[in-house]
Formats: structure tokens, sequence, C-alpha cells
């Protein structure tokens, strides 16, 4: 069944006494979202949970019978971010003392009639605690300023983030102190490309699945972050335990190269706890 609109109509009777003809009383009108809105929670979030922009939506409701301005769209919009705002103060304060935050930027196009195409490209930042808590922060561009210098803005603890050099100031001291953790599924993909044609790949594809069976065991158990570390870790770097069992007598691909110049290049207790989950 398609949705529908639905008109209520509130009737408040009005009371007056007509001896002391002392004024009119009645009762109060139901609570609305919006001060002096017509729309219901319902309506105003199709915008979010269709993923809608505002003029489609307006274009649905038109064909329905029902003519709703994007002028006023937009006002309800504004209406429901203020009174949102201290629910996102304070998811925004529980991801900032996550033991755990991952990051990531998409791009998207914004109209803006003052540009000369009239749309430019805009970036959104998503800021996830611990899996569970999720900010999202528009930037007009997808500089390190305008998104995760302010935000990590001092941070010490662990941020999982891409390796795009936007992250850097992060984990070097300049904006935060951070602990740079990487992410293995992005580092396993590049040595599985490789797996048939160079045979040093697969060590670090057994070693990243054991990795994997280790918190997959750990997620079974529901093992919350801090406890899914093992009670001692080797502090060796992954690099020499592999180089050690494959001696370059060959010299490695170039991809393979890039690999590990990159993806072993991460915090010791990263490194630690890949180590001595494989042994």
């Amino acid at each position: 069944m398609p949705a529908q609109f639905i008109v209520k109509r509130h009737i408040v009777a009005k009371y007056a006494c007509p001896h002391c003809k002392d004024g009119v009383t009645t009762a109060a009108g139901p609570d609305k979202v919006v001060p002096g809105g017509f729309a219901e929670p319902g309506l105003l979030c199709s915008k979010y949970m269709d993923h809608l922009p505002l003029h489609r939506l307006q274009g649905i409701y038109a064909r329905r019978g029902v003519n709703i301005p994007v002028s006023t769209l937009s006002d309800q919009v504004a209406a429901v971010a203020d009174l949102v705002e201290p629910l996102v103060r304070r998811i925004t304060e529980r991801v900032h003392a996550a033991h755990l935050v991952q990051t990531d930027a998409s791009g998207l196009k914004v109209l803006d009639r003052d540009h000369p195409e009239g749309i430019r490209r805009g970036t959104m930042w998503c800021y996830v605690g611990d899996r569970r808590w999720t900010v999202f922060e528009y930037a007009k561009t997808g500089t390190g300023e305008d998104g995760p210098w302010g935000f990590f803005a001092g941070r010490t603890g662990y941020v999982q983030a891409d390796a795009s050099n936007t992250f850097d100031q992060l984990f070097n001291g300049k904006v935060a102190s951070a602990s740079e953790v990487g992410c293995w599924a992005h580092a396993r993909r590049k040595f599985f490309q490789l797996k048939d044609t160079e045979p040093r790949a697969a060590w670090p594809i057994q070693l990243i699945g054991k990795l994997y069976r280790v918190e997959k065991d750990a997620t079974a158990q529901q093992l919350d972050c801090t406890r899914r570390w093992p009670d001692s870790m080797l502090d060796v770097p992954l690099p020499d335990p592999w180089a050690a069992a494959h001696p370059r007598a060959v010299g490695p691909a170039p991809e393979l190269v890039n690999d590990r110049a990159t993806a072993p290049a991460r915090p010791p207790s990263t490194v630690s706890f890949i180590v001595s989950a494989a042994e």
C-alpha cells in the first residue's frame, strides 16, 4: 500500500461563563514538533528515511495531491535540526570518548547559485565511535582544516582512517597525538591480488586470516574493544619476521614493496597484536 497523506483535525471546545463574562477558556491543542507547523514526525523524517533531496520529495508529494513548497520543507528541516542539536552534541561527546574512532569522507555535489556552474563539490565527514555512535559533519571542502583536524584536535586515543595524507597531522603531534590504526581489509586486498604471481604474499594473507579468526571469536563472545586485546603481546615489527622467513633472493614485485611499506607501518601496539595472534 503506497504512503498516504492524512489530515488530522483536532476539535477543541471553547467555554465561556454567560454570567461573569470573564473571557473564553479552551484546552491546549496537541503538542507539535515544529511550533506552528503542520507536519508530524513521519513527514519530517521522510527526507532521511528515503535519502531524497527536498525537490524530489516536493515532486512526490505533488503527484499525490499535496503541494508543499520546497521553502517550507527547508524551514521544517532547519527547525528539526535545531531541536536535535542537544542530541547531536551528546552523540559527539560519545564519539570523542570512544576507544576507537573510525573516519572517512565522501564527496557530494551541492547546489550553489553563486558558483559559475550552479553546483560545487562538498564533503561529508563521518566519525564512528566504537561502531555504535555516528556523527556526520558537512564541510565545504575535503581538507583537513574543514574536517578531521578540528574534530580530533588533541586526541590521544585510537583513530582508524585510510592512508590519505589528510590524516597525517592526527598522528604526528601537529593537531593530535592519536594512535594510527590501519585497515587490514585494504592491506589484505593488495596481497590477495598478488597471491598467484608472488609466493611471498601468502604469509601476510595467512597472518591476517589468523587475526580475522581472533576477531570472529571475540565477536562471538561479545567482547568489547578493550577486552579484545591479548594479555601479552610481542613488540616485533611485522616486516622483520617476514624478511627472516622470505630472504630477498629475488626482488619482490613493486606492488608488494608498496604494500609492505604501508600496511605494516602502524603503531607497535597494533602490529604486536597481529604478530601475537599469529603465534
